[in-house]
């Protein structure tokens, strides 16, 4: 199967001293994560909106260019940005205001990353958000949110059911908004990973048991058939990419692909592109 690279998001990895040679102990350390994912063979980041340092409000035109220079050296590329507000507050009077303005920000600031690494070549950049799950309310949502993508060159991805609901309805998917696909979310709430994945014009790496999220391999995804299911598609909805999703999963101890122990989400990262690698038939 010819299937898209894996991307790596940042949101909840944890990169310690332990698992990366040189780097610092700190969570949320962007150095150290960039360097995580180098080592496992990764050349392409999501970050994370909300992260130490990332805040598109605290970031100035000189700030965005470090940004970009500090993910050069690392030789990875910003392909996207995850925005996890809480689906409510994207409806809610006292909140939607605060929402709005963080992914109209946020999408400034993905759309000067992705330009400052040259990552056009994995496609547009693509904000991920949860909308809420009424079909009204996400696609209210979606509306604002597709305006501001206007001249940007990035689009926004609802991982959310609102927007499947309203299919056929008036909902905006298009040219600025499309549909996502988390495998664990769909798991967790019932639905279809499946059914999603041949539609989805934005795709996550990500599984789920009966307690919650976990490690890709541990819970009950089929890699192999979801892999399938993305492959499966015309080629006007093709992928750039695949992003890996490790939030909320704790990592356990395992083997890398040379026989060594990796622990944390060094280990996660690693098992889950060895597990991606597997299902193109590496």
């Amino acid at each position: 199967m010819m299937l898209p690279p894996l991307a790596v998001s940042l949101c909840d990895l944890r990169a310690d001293a332990a698992e990366v040679a040189g780097a610092r102990p700190a969570r949320g350390n962007l150095t150290a994560q960039l360097e995580l994912v180098r080592e496992a063979g990764c050349g392409l980041v999501v970050l994370d909106a909300a992260g130490a340092g990332l805040r598109a409000r605290e970031l100035d035109q000189s700030a965005r260019r470090d940004v970009a220079a500090m993910c050069r050296r690392a030789g990875v590329r910003v392909v996207g940005l995850d925005l996890w507000v809480p689906p409510g507050h994207w409806a809610e009077a006292a909140r939607v205001d605060r929402a709005f303005e963080a992914a109209r920000e946020a999408l400034g600031l993905l759309a000067d990353l992705h330009r400052l690494t040259e990552a056009g070549g994995a496609g547009p950049g693509v904000l991920t958000v949860e909308l809420p799950t009424g079909a009204a309310e996400a696609g209210a949502a979606a509306t604002t949110l597709a305006s501001f993508c206007a001249g940007l060159g990035v689009l926004v991805a609802d991982v959310g059911a609102g927007i499947w609901a309203g299919e056929g309805a008036g909902t905006p998917e298009g040219v600025s908004m499309v549909l996502g696909v988390d495998p664990a979310g769909e798991m967790l709430t019932g639905r279809d990973v499946l059914v999603r994945a041949g539609r989805a014009m934005a795709a996550r790496l990500s599984d789920a048991g009966p307690l919650g999220r976990v490690e890709v391999g541990a819970g009950r995804l089929d890699v192999v058939s979801y892999a399938a299911g993305l492959a499966t598609r015309d080629a006007g909805r093709r992928l750039g990419y695949v992003t890996l999703d490790v939030r909320g999963v704790r990592p356990a101890r395992g083997e890398g692909m040379d026989g060594e122990l990796l622990s944390g989400h060094a280990g996660v990262v690693r098992r889950a592109a060895a597990a991606w690698a597997g299902a193109l038939g590496v």
